[in-house]
């Protein structure tokens, strides 16, 4: 039903821009396979002339260099034929997503997600903001964008796609240089709430083995900086917290100092909306509740660790960015980041509710 609404709206409302944005897309679409015909073709015969070469079948072809292979040579035709067809285009795939951003999703998170809310696409939420939540250390490398921000109520809200890497690189290794580990890729959704929460608490799915509880500010750290596991929970006083949710606590964890302020503050309505927000996704999620601030961590990320150029293929986009290639519009896939900004909407009503 939904689906059928958001499609319905698009066809009355935004009939022009969809089509404006899909003959953009056409001509994008007909332009990068052109640059990468004519400038990618060089490297596919220079490749298939090499295995040739490997197996003792030596051809000749006409303007095809004919001297010694060497690693020097194959850098030179990748960066030539590979790298400078996606620098020719990238300008023109930079305008059609901004174009799609700024007519397609703002008008949709105003009519669907909430009335109250501006998309700013060339915005983000802050580092600081995001070393609050207390699940990931200090970042070597931080990106943010597509912020979505508003008040539901009393409580100011931001969300915002980012990126966290940390230095991988080893000193005196040049093997390992350019290297990085991936910290978080994904959705940070945080509300400021106008009231203080009892009980400081974090909450971690119980199948995330990787990730730990980091504290920016811990007294009992020398450097005042570093990583509190499991173990530290405990010995800093942190005790697990269950919650009269069974279906919950299959899925979860909870850490808090307060256990009957943590089960105040996480209500069977809140608890069943992150189960249901929980099946919806394929994502690692977490929620943090410091002084009068709630945090969402949504961790979309498929590589964590690699060189630069590995990443920058193979990293998963953002999620509100349009195709170059198939449909302009995923009604299924949009209808699905919709419902998952109203549910994360719904938990900030209800704890709006929760008296103090």
């Amino acid at each position: 039903m939904q689906e059928y609404k958001l499609k319905l709206y698009l066809e009355k409302e935004l009939s022009r821009d969809l089509s404006q944005l899909n003959t953009q897309r056409k001509k994008l679409a007909t332009r990068t396979v052109c640059i990468f015909v004519f400038l990618g073709l060089p490297l596919v015969i220079y490749i298939l002339k090499f295995l040739l070469f490997v197996f003792g079948i030596h051809i000749t072809i006409p303007f095809v260099y004919e001297g010694e292979y060497s690693a020097h040579l194959f850098v030179g035709m990748f960066i030539l034929f590979v790298v400078l067809p996606i620098i020719l285009i990238k300008p023109n795939v930079s305008d059609y997503r901004k174009q799609y951003k700024a007519r397609i999703i703002k008008a949709l998170i105003k009519k669907f997600v909430h009335p109250s809310l501006k998309y700013l696409p060339g915005e983000g939420v802050s580092e600081e903001v995001f070393n609050r939540t207390g699940f990931y250390p200090l970042a070597d490398q931080y990106t943010s964008e597509d912020k979505v921000t508003g008040k539901i109520g009393t409580t100011a809200i931001e969300l915002s796609e980012i990126t966290a890497d940390e230095d991988n690189s080893s000193e005196g290794d040049i093997l390992s240089s350019g290297t990085f580990r991936n910290l978080f890729n994904g959705l940070l959704f945080s509300a400021t709430f106008d009231k203080q929460f009892d009980a400081e608490t974090y909450v971690l799915m119980k199948s995330d083995k990787k990730h730990l509880i980091y504290k920016n500010t811990c007294e009992w750290l020398s450097n005042g900086a570093r990583q509190l596991s499991y173990e530290c929970v405990k010995a800093a006083d942190w005790r697990l917290v269950t919650i009269e949710d069974t279906e919950f606590n299959k899925i979860f964890k909870v850490y808090s100092k307060d256990h009957v302020d943590t089960r105040h503050m996480l209500p069977k309505t809140f608890t069943k909306r992150m189960v249901d927000f929980q099946k919806r996704l394929d994502s690692t999620i977490k929620v943090s509740f410091v002084k009068n601030r709630f945090f969402i961590t949504i961790n979309t990320v498929r590589f964590n660790e690699g060189p630069i150029w590995f990443t920058y293929l193979f990293q998963q986009k953002s999620i509100l960015e349009p195709k170059i290639f198939g449909r302009l519009i995923d009604y299924n896939k949009l209808e699905k980041h919709i419902n998952n900004f109203k549910i994360m909407i719904d938990m900030i009503e209800i704890l709006n509710d929760i008296p103090e």
